[in-house]
């Protein structure tokens, strides 16, 4: 019997892409202009299978997206998503269109991109017990802005770069099993024995756009090691943006080779340990202060494991259960939590819907070693606003103002101020739109 949960598995392409060139922003400062070199390789992605249960469970969207549902204005003004629908016939495959789409929409109420995030959505036959498979069509690393030899979901890095790198590729693949006993409504009602749509929707989406591990465990050697990585094709290995923020209880982060060696047995026995975490910039804490724990149990499930939050502590029902490994029948999940959008927008992602927000802000690398780049984008044009960075303080560190533009790049130098979290605001009037940054020496 397949075990319920998901796995990962490479993408088969018919050709691996070559070297993408991307242009760097002019910076306005006296380092000249500089092309970056991008890697690409074909994306992960992700099986998901049946819980064999029923949870009678149920979770509303966010109240945002409820809002504008009252104010007609479900659908954002600004088009996040775009998605092909592929084999949606016929009155259910109709229904299941317009329940991906709910879920779509859903998403759009709680994000930005700077570039739209192009999905190819299949209605397909799979194998008995599937509910669908996604990941991003490709993976990018090296390229302006982007944590060195770190690994990205394509659609990341094109909202990171603010242009297309992919031409007209989807940027998420996902196919899902029209053979399944699905509930196709969007009001968070599943019947029993059926699978709710919408929320395997939203799961499979959080995965195309960076929620995902390369961690894995090699049970051929002898003993069996940890590893994680994929391979550039010249001879190294990067992990995932994601693989770079987990860490245990102790804070001994994964990737950190003076920690663990790559691949070891002693990576293995981090990985299998039930006591991960992950660590992005900003993200959400419990009531009692513990970071989001990841799923990492005994033995290691591919796939499933590291690559979703812990099934036990964000059980059915829980406001932070979409990103859990197994999905049973009857269980509604249409919010995907706090914890889930801290993490994505620890990545790289904007999390804050563009109604409420004075600009789309990202700042990056992030964390740093004291250099950093501030990208803003204002909703409308204005006359003027400032930028300022402030310590846990209170204390401006430093300040700038800007006029008569509504798109900005900068560079900011806080080499000489101490390690620490420090918060990067965008100014206008009485809005404000704040974003964190972690200093590390």
């Amino acid at each position: 019997m397949q075990h319920a949960g998901c796995i990962k598995i490479s993408r088969m392409k018919q050709y691996l892409r070559k070297l993408i060139w991307a242009t760097c922003l002019s910076l306005g400062l006296s380092q000249a202009d500089a092309i970056a070199q991008m890697l690409s390789r074909p994306g992960p992605h992700i099986i998901c299978y049946a819980k064999d249960e029923d949870a009678h469970t149920q979770v509303l969207p966010p109240e945002v997206f409820l809002r504008r549902g009252q104010k007609g204005l479900a659908k954002s003004n600004h088009r996040t998503f775009e998605v092909e629908y592929i084999g949606f016939t016929g009155a259910d495959g109709q229904r299941a269109r317009d329940a991906f789409q709910h879920a779509v929409d859903i998403w759009e109420s709680l994000m930005i991109s700077s570039v739209p995030i192009r999905i190819e959505a299949n209605w397909a036959d799979l194998p008995a017990g599937t509910l669908g498979e996604a990941g991003p069509t490709q993976i990018n690393a090296n390229f302006t802005r982007s944590v060195p030899g770190t690994w990205y979901p394509v659609a990341l890095t094109e909202h990171i770069l603010r242009q297309n790198v992919n031409g007209e590729e989807a940027d998420i693949f996902m196919s899902f099993n029209r053979n399944q006993n699905w509930y196709l409504g969007t009001d968070a009602k599943p019947t029993q024995s059926r699978f709710d749509l919408v929320s395997v929707v939203l799961h499979e989406i959080a995965h195309g756009l960076g929620f995902f591990s390369s961690a894995d465990v090699n049970t051929a050697t002898n003993p069996p090691a940890g590893y994680w990585g994929t391979e550039t094709g010249a001879g190294a290995v990067f992990p995932y943006i994601y693989d770079i923020y987990i860490e245990d209880i102790a804070g001994r982060k994964m990737v950190n080779e003076t920690n663990f060696r790559n691949p070891s047995p002693e990576l293995r026995v981090f990985l299998t340990s039930d006591d991960l975490y992950i660590a992005t910039p900003g993200v959400w804490l419990s009531p009692e202060g513990d970071l989001p724990k990841l799923y990492a149990p005994f033995p290691f499930q591919p796939g499933s494991s590291i690559s979703h939050l812990d099934e036990f502590e964000y059980p059915a029902g829980s406001i932070n259960s979409l990103m859990t490994p197994q999905f049973a029948r009857a269980e509604a999940i249409h919010d995907p939590g706090g914890a889930t959008l801290s993490i994505l927008d620890g990545l790289g992602w904007r999390t804050t819907t563009a109604d409420e927000q004075v600009a789309d802000l990202n700042i990056f690398p992030n964390p740093t070693n004291g250099r950093f780049a501030v990208d803003l984008r204002l909703r409308d044009q204005v006359n003027s606003y400032s930028v300022t960075v402030v310590n846990t303080l209170g204390k401006v560190i430093f300040e700038r103002e800007y006029s008569g533009q509504q798109y900005a790049s900068d560079y900011i130098d806080l080499s000489n101020m101490a390690a620490g979290v420090y918060f990067v605001s965008v100014l206008h009037g009485r809005e404000r739109n704040t974003g964190k940054v972690i200093l590390v020496k």
